[in-house]
């Protein structure tokens, strides 16, 4: 990603440089507010609401959130979460309980157990697949962290259909290397796979946790059906990572 030099406001020129193509229109973090205070700052006619406006494949404000989104993080504690709220991507402070903070909380706690499983060895197909499911559950977190009604003024990275036809594609195609299942399975065989079970399981949570924010708030329907297909995709994984391994899926033993 190419971001653009922090001294001072950048000029839709400076915006030009950045050779994005017509695709490039969503920013890749979460310095919304910052961003569009630069738009506002930048002395363009009409300021934000015309910026806004821009006609074209790509806006001058996507333009400017994609080349100058990544923050610089000089540190990490902030002591304004101290009194139990925190801030949404929006800007708006609401409280670390809210059901919007439980939803992609629980999509980061997930990200993680992913992480795990990728520093676990697992088949190198499968590496692939999970690093590109990190950084679309960063799409999804993106796309929950800000209220539907405030995207507009604030372009987000959103899931879309490709990514759920993806993780079909993906499943369909390491099924086919499978023999069926005969029984259900009990979570483990290698440790890869192991950690890939529990990725599951919190993909599930995860998606619990987004309905229940369904239930009180608009959100981009896309958002369950990704999590819905992830932790099917997730379970094909670890079934696959214990194939390639050549370690046997222990089995439920219902007489036991």
């Amino acid at each position: 990603m190419t971001v653009l030099p922090s001294g001072g406001p950048p000029s839709i020129p400076d915006l030009e440089k950045t050779g994005m193509s017509e695709t490039d229109t969503r920013i890749e973090g979460f310095a919304i507010r910052g961003l569009l205070e630069h738009v506002k700052e930048s002395g363009q006619p009409g300021g934000i609401p015309a910026l806004l406006e821009t006609p074209g494949p790509v806006r001058a404000t996507d333009r400017l959130c994609y080349a100058a989104t990544m923050p610089r993080i000089t540190r990490v504690y902030t002591r304004t979460g101290d009194d139990g709220t925190t801030a949404l991507g929006s800007g708006d402070r609401v409280g670390k309980d809210d059901p919007r903070i439980e939803a992609y909380g629980t999509v980061d706690e997930l990200n993680s157990a992913i992480g795990t499983a990728l520093a676990s060895d697992p088949d190198p197909e499968l590496g692939e697949v999970l690093q590109r499911v990190q950084n679309e559950l960063f799409h999804l977190g993106s796309d929950l962290c800000v209220p539907e009604d405030r995207k507009r003024q604030m372009p987000v990275p959103r899931i879309e259909e490709r990514h759920v036809e993806v993780l079909e594609a993906t499943m369909d195609r390491l099924t086919e290397r499978l023999d069926p299942l005969a029984n259900f399975l009990l979570p483990g065989g290698s440790p890869a796979a192991a950690h890939l079970h529990l990725a599951r399981t919190i993909s599930r949570r995860a998606e619990r946790r987004v309905v229940t924010l369904a239930a009180v708030a608009e959100i981009n329907p896309l958002a369950q059906r990704y999590l819905n297909r992830l932790s099917d995709a997730l379970f094909v994984m670890a079934r696959y990572e214990n194939h390639a391994k050549g370690v046997s899926e222990p089995l439920w033993d219902s007489r036991a």
